[in-house]
């Protein structure tokens, strides 16, 4: 009786320990900084694009998510995936949020134009200029408004 018990008692920690491993080694939030670091890391770009595609809904923040998505069309175009970077750019351009701590600091209207070119580089000249006829033509920046003309 005592085996069995010892046995027993082996088991049931070892399952806790091995649950408690599991569950600290799933991460339950990224910021953008730290989804670009890991992206950076895997063998290849495309490994890179899948990491953060997979872990973009474990966003800290809208600003997380929205500098994420601009970082993985950043990918995505220089890949020459230019519909997927388009469709990247153009969700992060419609998060209301500011630019995540440690990324790249990009105006909405900014994002919305990389998702122009990225359209037109992939032949989709309809969204183009669907993108064009949002907030971007009537913007008051005139850097923007250089870009649009």
């Amino acid at each position: 009786m005592r085996f069995s018990f010892a046995k027993t008692l082996t088991f049931v920690i070892y399952s806790f320990l091995l649950t408690a491993t599991l569950f600290s080694a799933a991460k339950s939030s990224y910021t953008a900084a730290e989804l670009k670091e890991k992206a950076l890391k895997e063998d290849s770009v495309q490994e890179g694009i899948a990491f953060i595609q997979e872990h973009l809904e474990k966003c800290a923040s809208s600003a997380d998510k929205r500098s994420a998505l601009h970082f993985l069309g950043t990918l995505q175009e220089q890949l020459g995936v230019y519909s997927e970077a388009s469709r990247s750019y153009a969700k992060a351009a419609a998060i209301a949020a500011t630019d995540a701590s440690g990324m790249e600091k990009v105006s909405s209207e900014q994002l919305v134009l990389d998702a122009v070119r990225c359209s037109l580089n992939s032949g989709d000249w309809e969204s183009a200029n669907s993108y064009l006829n949002s907030a971007v033509r009537s913007s008051s920046d005139k850097n923007v408004l250089a870009l649009v003309n």
